[in-house]
């Protein structure tokens, strides 16, 4: 299993500054720009078995939820979403309403996973509810079970597929590269390994991607494809300054660079790769 990422426990460290001047919804808001989802705990699977088309998951997660609430939920609520930062993951995120207690609805969904294929791993604490973690082949999906008591209660619940798999060069265009382009792909990869690629705990991310952006600027591109590089380079440099005001923004100024650095962290891998960088990622 795969831990939060670097730039979700980044964000984590500052969540003090949230907590007490920003609403819940919004500090999910927040979290929601560096981790898979609100529930930014959630693990997920490192090793997969083949794929489902991530147009299955809307039906995968409709069967998660009991009969008597599908009328909740609608197409919209259970459409396909890009979650994480680095791999991506397609996902689905939704809500429904749920009546009885909290053993009632505990349940009443143990027995529709059940029913329904899924392997049930654990039940842990998740703020002021409760987690049940659920796992098939290739999928990982979980509940996120208020404890209240109210005659209806709103139960959260997160459904993830394999890794997204970047796009990147074929080897019959590699093969077509020019020489130059190949000595820039060479020297631009080994600074995104001695940089992003030594980053091993939290307090290692800001000076990684800082010294990564200032090396790459050094580094000569290719005549003529100036502003293919400029296409990852530009998100990089707005990464860098995303992470140096969330390291000193306060209370709601936080969200506006927690945002962006979930964002242009994801346009900097992808643009990166599209070029043909294969160590310019952060996992």
């Amino acid at each position: 299993m795969v831990d939060r990422t670097l730039f979700g426990g980044w964000l984590a460290e500052r969540g003090d500054r949230l907590a007490s001047v920003v609403p819940k919804s919004l500090l999910c808001v927040c979290v929601v720009a560096v981790l898979a989802g609100c529930g930014g705990n959630a693990e997920l699977p490192s090793r997969v078995a083949q794929a489902p088309p991530a147009k299955g998951l809307p039906r995968l997660a409709r069967d998660l939820i009991p009969s008597a609430a599908r009328s909740t939920v609608s197409r919209n609520d259970l459409a396909v979403h890009d979650c994480g930062i680095s791999p991506t993951y397609p996902c689905v995120r939704a809500f429904f309403a749920l009546r009885g207690s909290l053993r009632l609805r505990m349940a009443l969904l143990r027995a529709q996973a059940r029913r329904n294929g899924w392997r049930i791993v654990r039940l842990r604490p998740d703020g002021l509810g409760l987690s049940l973690e659920l796992v098939r082949p290739s999928v990982h999906a979980r509940y996120v079970i208020p404890r209240a008591t109210e005659a209806s209660s709103s139960t959260g619940l997160e459904l993830y597929g394999p890794p997204n798999t970047l796009a990147r060069p074929s080897a019959s265009e590699r093969k077509r590269w020019r020489a130059a382009k190949r000595r820039y792909v060479v020297r631009a990869d080994a600074i995104c390994m001695r940089t992003l690629g030594r980053m091993k705990k939290i307090g290692d991310v800001a000076p990684a991607v800082t010294r990564a952006a200032r090396d790459l600027h050094a580094l000569r591109p290719p005549a003529g494809e100036e502003e293919q590089v400029q296409s990852f380079l530009r998100p990089l440099d707005t990464l860098v300054q995303s992470i140096g005001a969330l390291k000193h923004a306060k209370g709601e100024d936080v969200l506006g660079p927690a945002v962006a650095l979930g964002e242009y962290a994801k346009r900097f891998e992808r643009a990166a790769a599209r070029y043909g960088l294969r160590r310019c990622t952060f996992h």
